[in-house]
């Protein structure tokens, strides 16, 4: 929000975390005016763990309180996104559950119904289901939106053109979970039309399971090449 920069009201900046729970109090000891959304994505740690894998580091009664510690200190009601999916995270019961986990914390839901895609085999609930979610909710005094979903009809919402992009590649024989980084900025491995001066020239070719040396490189005509953050 520096003048000389964006002028971004921080009242307008919200900052999204997995709930990294000691960070979240340091947040709140800011008193920074910002909202504050948490993926809590299910009401207890079996499901959550296996929804958000990194959660295995934070009980989620310990996330919840250093949220509402961050309300009580900040005065800023906090968001919790919680994605939608079929007989995963979905049911009454689970929404019944979640009030109970919250209890009367002044608090926001965002519903996120999860973008379908065969290649995950996870779908999101049907409309009878997600409205049966929220009247739980609301029911308990909670404050709720669900986020309208775009793009799911043709596989082209939120994830599922990461998803089908690694699938073809992976069909073709390359194989992206065997990158030596978390987290690559790869461009088909062929000449760089930016010239960029990165790792992926020392990549081994997956195909053949073998470094690659000198100045030897995928061959990728001109038109295929594109940037992909993966991971």
């Amino acid at each position: 929000n520096d003048p000389g920069l964006l002028n971004i009201s921080l009242r307008n900046i919200t900052l999204s975390t997995c709930g990294i729970v000691p960070q979240i109090y340091r947040l709140a000891e800011e008193h920074l005016p910002i909202t504050l959304a948490i993926s809590l994505h299910a009401p207890n740690d079996e499901i959550r763990n296996r929804i958000l894998p990194v959660s295995r580091n934070f009980k989620i009664e310990d996330v919840v309180k250093a949220s509402r510690y961050y309300f009580k200190t900040t005065g800023r009601r906090v968001t919790f996104e919680y994605i939608l999916i079929k007989d995963i995270n979905a049911s009454p019961e689970n929404a019944e559950e979640l009030c109970r986990l919250t209890g009367k914390m002044n608090c926001h839901f965002n519903l996120i119904p999860i973008n379908g895609t065969e290649h995950i085999k996870l779908y999101p609930p049907d409309m009878n289901e997600i409205r049966k979610f929220v009247s739980i909710l609301e029911k308990h005094g909670k404050s709720v939106t669900v986020r309208r979903q775009m793009g799911d009809e043709i596989q082209a919402a939120c994830g599922q053109l990461k998803r089908r992009f690694l699938s073809d590649k992976e069909e073709s024989g390359i194989c992206f979970y065997d990158f030596p980084f978390y987290s690559v900025f790869s461009c088909h491995f062929g000449d760089c039309p930016q010239n960029y001066p990165c790792f992926m020239r020392e990549i081994p070719l997956f195909t053949q399971k073998e470094p690659l040396k000198g100045n030897r490189k995928l061959t990728i005509p001109a038109d295929d090449v594109s940037i992909k953050l993966i991971g």
